[in-house]
């Protein structure tokens, strides 16, 4: 016989903090938050379990399935190598604009300096860093074309702008390419595992999966990982969390708890806004949301 799980006494503790603390109105919702809160404990016991579970966090892929945990690094030592390369591009960009147009600071000349050395050190050696072979011409350009920039700056003493604008023109093209052979690497990478995982689950358990994206904020729109899992499993694309259902993107989560908890109530709330709205999704969305637009043309009418 199984026990039901329980809520835990810190969680007790938040729940008789909110607003309102007093009164029955109090009561009313405090014993509201104690039921959902009871219902994630039950829930989430069945996660990783009876419902297998992916986690993407912190570049590894970690299959939770019949109580047990499997894990693989999912990103490949090609992307980071060729991210170096287009990070560096984008460094020196940032080098420049920030000393602003016109007299080179001490600071930047200084810089300067450090970053040419680095820039001969990496051409001397680029046969040797095991890039993919592909990517080897636009790697050369890349640095080439950065190694120019600062010398006629440092040469000149002078920013100018319009030599940073020609640099991007000339160097995007270059850039694009690595970023192309990166994302293939990485999610030709990402899908052998999977499809291994697939095969050992049987497709019963895989109809029963659910993935969790641990990263970051400024990637959420059109990040690859998400498209790789979305169309894999069908889920639309949306804004925010609004259309999310069997992949859930879990921005600026740290740890393997967290992104359980998240999913949990993830799966809860849809139960619930399927019974309440007649959408699952409609929990998704700031339940204001509707009701801010509305009056909102009325209170910033003439805005």
């Amino acid at each position: 016989m199984t026990s039901t799980p329980t809520i835990s006494a810190e969680k007790l503790d938040t729940i008789a903090n909110y607003l309102p603390t007093t009164g029955a109105l109090a009561e009313v919702n405090q014993v509201f938050h104690k039921v959902y809160e009871q219902l994630v404990s039950e829930v989430q016991s069945d996660l990783g379990h009876k419902r297998p579970v992916i986690i993407a966090i912190e570049e590894n892929l970690k299959l939770f399935a019949d109580g047990t945990e499997r894990s693989e690094r999912y990103i490949p030592n090609d992307y980071h190598r060729l991210k170096a390369l287009c990070h560096h591009a984008f460094g020196v960009q940032l080098m420049l604009t920030s000393n602003g147009e016109g007299q080179l600071k001490e600071r930047t000349a200084r810089s300067i300096e450090e970053v040419r050395l680095l820039i001969d050190g990496a051409l001397e050696h680029l046969q040797e860093q095991q890039l993919p072979q592909e990517a080897l011409e636009s790697s050369r350009a890349i640095l080439e074309l950065s190694h120019e920039l600062i010398t006629e700056a440092s040469r000149s003493s002078t920013v100018q702008p319009a030599a940073i604008e020609k640099f991007a023109r000339q160097v995007g093209p270059y850039l694009a390419n690595n970023i192309s052979i990166a994302t293939k690497r990485d999610l030709d990478h990402i899908h052998a595992i999977v499809t291994k995982w697939r095969q050992a689950l049987g497709e019963g358990k895989w109809a029963q999966t659910y993935v969790v994206l641990c990263e970051g904020h400024q990637m959420r729109a059109g990040q690859a990982t998400k498209q790789y899992f979305q169309r894999l499993l069908h889920d639309r694309d949306g804004t925010g969390a609004a259309l999310e259902d069997r992949v859930v993107y879990a921005e600026g989560c740290k740890e393997i708890s967290a992104a359980f908890d998240l999913l949990t109530r993830h799966l809860i709330d849809q139960r619930s806004s399927r019974i309440l709205f007649g959408d699952q999704h409609r929990l998704q969305v700031d339940i204001l949301a509707d009701a801010a637009k509305e009056y909102l043309c009325k209170l910033l009418s003439r805005e």
